[in-house]
């Protein structure tokens, strides 16, 4: 689960639900590996009833407020906007979630598209893994646009997962299974592998967790290794980071289990994309790449642009 870190008023002042107009790579000369063969994609998965019609508000534009032993958490609906909010003890609410229910496939929160910087590096995959469910945007991404990819997903909260069952239309189905169980121990025990890990977990802050809520057991070098074993040969760990006090000492972490690191920033948020790929791939790589998947698609944002976002910088 992630957060997005804005206030609600600001968010709601802003309207975050507005988009972007406009196979390993070992080698940085390699030539840019062609995208799959493009298929003209399902419909999108139905949205649930629930989604479009939820239970008597609570307050205003609150349609659900839920707790568990891991979150709190609650959501609204403005306008056409859905939002998962998570409520810190302090009672602050910060966004986890966005979902514009008139263009639901669309990725509405900008960090949620650069997780995809993945397919930059590995345009063509089979299975991928996704720790945090939250309101399931990167899901129904995926199911949207690339139904061939085996998507599994951990969320440690049963109260997320039934969350966003009932209001953001979230369910196993084809090349879809949700896993309820802790992210850390399922790498760990896991015999599969995969061509993506996608990292975006965060919990009520407490002695287990940073202070913006990502567990401390996930952080380790140990853990990281752990989690190369679950990656196929050049496979990639993509890893959502809210940019704070410790973030320098994450990518230290990052870059001395991984050969290949590479940041994406932008409006506080920082993706980092670690590959076990033995050589770097060029910035012109990944734009071809980025550039073919475009023409296969419109997404609601041009992959190939994502690499506008790659930063070098070393201090946070």
């Amino acid at each position: 689960m992630s957060s997005k870190k804005f206030a609600f008023a600001l968010l709601m002042a802003v309207g975050c639900g507005q988009s972007s107009p406009n196979a390993t790579v070992e080698t940085p000369s390699q030539t840019a590996v062609p995208a799959a063969p493009p298929a003209a994609p399902p419909a999108a998965p139905p949205v649930s009833a629930a989604l479009r019609s939820p239970a008597a508000s609570t307050g205003p534009g609150l349609v659900y407020e839920g707790r568990s032993e891991f979150s709190h958490f609650k959501i609204y609906d403005r306008a056409s906007m859905r939002y998962l909010m998570f409520v810190r003890d302090n009672g602050d609410e910060v966004v986890e979630s966005a979902l514009d229910l008139a263009s639901p496939d669309e990725l509405a929160i900008e960090y949620t598209r650069m997780m995809f910087v993945s397919h930059l590096f590995r345009p063509v995959q089979t299975r991928v893994l996704i720790v945090g469910l939250g309101g399931g945007s990167m899901i129904r991404f995926l199911r949207r646009f690339f139904p061939s990819i085996a998507v599994t997903v951990v969320e440690i909260d049963p109260a997320v997962v039934r969350a966003a069952h009932d209001y953001f239309g979230i369910a196993d189905g084809p090349n879809l299974r949700i896993v309820t169980e802790d992210g850390f121990s399922f790498i760990r025990a896991s015999g599969d592998s995969y061509d993506v890990i996608y990292m975006d977990a965060f919990l009520k802050p407490s002695e287990a967790t940073d202070h913006e809520g990502a567990p401390l057991n996930m952080q380790t070098l140990a853990f990281l290794r752990d989690l190369q074993r679950r990656l196929v040969p050049g496979g990639l760990f993509v890893v959502n980071i809210n940019i704070q006090s410790g973030t320098a000492q994450d990518i230290q972490t990052l870059r001395q289990a991984f050969p290949q690191v590479y940041l994406f920033e932008s409006a506080g948020n920082l993706i980092v994309a670690g590959s076990i790929a033995t050589a770097p791939v060029s910035d012109d790589t990944l734009r071809s790449n980025g550039q073919q998947i475009d023409r296969q698609g419109r997404y609601g944002f041009s992959f190939a642009s994502l690499v506008d976002l790659r930063t070098d910088r070393s201090s946070f």
